[in-house]
């Protein structure tokens, strides 16, 4: 590995010619060392760790995002994409993310990343008052030496490590700029920690002359390397997430965090909150269920995290159905909502499922919706779901029906076949038990 230390933009611009259109970079502000003495670059998730239930709601709405960027359009790796997404907003990934633009490198190197906690009291749309806690992430110029890595792409392959280019996988239909095409991105893994072979120069050099270098290509501003949810249609379906209460209160008033926990670049106060941002407050429609829709069923009330967590394919489903057939309807009820990409813009959200009984041997599986604006949960709703013949042992089979729902998204219906097969699961193993009348609740199955 050459050890360059530069002192001017001219410098490091001389030192950029010397490594061809295959190189990737990486700056940092900070230089990092193993045991050995060699340059350490690990991925996000060894340095950090993992947080089950944090990943597994990252993971779930990056399959939205993938949903929704890519359509019918085949996915290249969906994968990838999917730790593309929590690496480059805001979580943790098994990948080390590169560029190809050295100047993006050198914004890096020139600026130190600091994410704080900022109140901000305001109103929702009905003025109604509420405390926020934003996660806002700044920047300020490092007035120390910054740090800027020269990988080989070819040292990597070499050592049977992937590269992936974000830019080139992302569709042509993929809506404004989005973050990866920004940074033009790339990931590399999954890896624990980058071989050092595959490291073949380390540029340190005062983090002014970084700066420097990387104005002289346009990047001035933070939204340049870091797009608004205005222009960031990944980013802005990640801030459709409804807001959750947590405990404590400011002024006297409510505090709520987003309910997924992403940084924010571009945070800019309010007076008043637009409708379609929600405030939640934990309650379950199993105690509260309107009209006469839901009055007969049976509620099986869970955890988020039980249900739409990542839980594999079950076909056969016999406690669950045999429960729809004595009650007619059987409601999995989640404890907090979930935003899907088709409905940023608009008030609605999941709260779970609905299976119902259309005769002896079909059941219908549904979205349970629920309409929330500012902190006022408006109305709750039935969508139209997909049909499924049910054989012996609970087999459930697809089946087209002209009651059926006419969207396109499948994933939308496999994933609410998902939480049934979850539901299954939970049941087989006695996780749920009853509470009031028509709804069980969920108890952790011991460890």
């Amino acid at each position: 590995m050459d050890e360059i230390r530069l002192s001017s933009c001219e410098e490091i611009r001389t030192a950029f010619d010397l490594y061809g259109e295959e190189a990737l970079f990486r700056g940092q502000t900070e230089h990092y060392s193993d045991k050995s003495g060699c340059v350490s670059i690990m991925s996000s998730m060894v340095r950090s760790g993992c947080v089950p239930g944090h990943t597994q709601l990252w993971s779930y709405y990056a399959k939205e995002v993938i949903q929704a960027v890519w359509g019918h359009e085949p996915v290249p790796t969906p994968i990838v994409m999917s730790q593309a997404i929590l690496q480059h907003y805001g979580w943790r990934s098994f990948f080390v993310d590169a560029t190809a633009a050295a100047a993006v490198a050198s914004w890096f190197a020139g600026y130190r990343l600091q994410i704080e906690n900022c109140f901000e009291i305001t109103a929702d749309s009905a003025g109604t008052p509420v405390a926020l806690v934003h996660e806002v992430g700044n920047c300020s110029a490092h007035d120390g030496i910054g740090h800027l890595y020269v990988l080989s792409r070819e040292a990597i392959c070499k050592a049977g490590i992937e590269l992936h280019d974000l830019v080139g996988a992302l569709p042509a239909r993929a809506d404004g700029i989005v973050r990866p095409i920004a940074q033009d991105a790339w990931l590399i893994g999954p890896l624990r920690a980058l071989p050092s072979v595959s490291i073949i120069a380390h540029i340190s050099a005062p983090a002014q002359a970084f700066r420097d270098y990387a104005e002289s290509a346009g990047l001035i501003e933070m939204s340049r390397v870091f797009p608004s949810p205005a222009e960031d249609s990944i980013l802005r379906y990640l801030f459709s997430v409804p807001w959750e209460l947590i405990h404590g209160r400011v002024r006297d008033l409510p505090i709520y965090m987003r309910g997924l926990r992403l940084p924010e670049y571009s945070f800019k106060p309010l007076k008043c909150h637009p409708a379609d941002e929600a405030f939640f407050s934990p309650f379950w429609i199993a105690q509260n269920r309107g009209g006469d829709l839901l009055q007969n069923a049976l509620f099986l009330r869970a955890p988020r995290g039980r249900l739409f967590g990542d839980q594999g394919k079950c076909e056969c489903m016999p406690e669950l159905i045999a429960l729809v057939r004595k009650h007619g309807m059987v409601v999995v009820e989640s404890d907090l909502p979930i935003s899907y990409p088709e409905h940023v813009g608009t008030m609605e959200y999941g709260k779970g499922i609905v299976v119902k009984a259309h005769g002896d041997r079909l059941i219908e599986i549904s979205s349970l919706s629920l309409d929330l604006s500012g902190c006022c949960a408006e109305e709750i709703g039935v969508a139209y779901g997909w049909f499924y013949e049910c054989s012996g042992h609970g087999k459930l089979s697809r089946v087209q029906h002209a009651e059926e729902c006419p969207c396109p998204n499948q994933l939308r219906h496999e994933n609410h076949l998902a939480i049934a097969g979850a539901a299954e699961r939970w049941l087989s193993a006695s996780c749920f038990y009853p509470n009031v009348g028509l709804s069980w609740a969920f108890v952790e199955p011991d460890q």
